[in-house]
């Protein structure tokens, strides 16, 4: 008889999120949606709510960039 899930194994992903021109703001990652008829953005990743997603990125914002001189 199952009793549902005894663990899980948690995994790390590790992915590439392209900006283009430069422009590091929610509106242009994928994983920003736009939520039908409540006129506002989240986040997929960190669930959100992206108050200025056309020009910053969210507080929480877990995507980093490396500094290239």
């Amino acid at each position: 008889m199952s009793r549902g899930v005894r663990f899980y194994e948690h995994g790390t992903l590790t992915y590439q999120v392209p900006f283009p021109d430069g422009k590091c703001t929610c509106v242009c990652c994928p994983f920003c949606y736009s939520e039908h008829g409540l006129e506002r953005a989240r986040c997929r990743i960190t669930g959100e709510i992206l108050l200025y997603p056309h020009t910053e990125r969210g507080q929480i914002c877990p995507i980093h960039f490396s500094k290239e001189d």
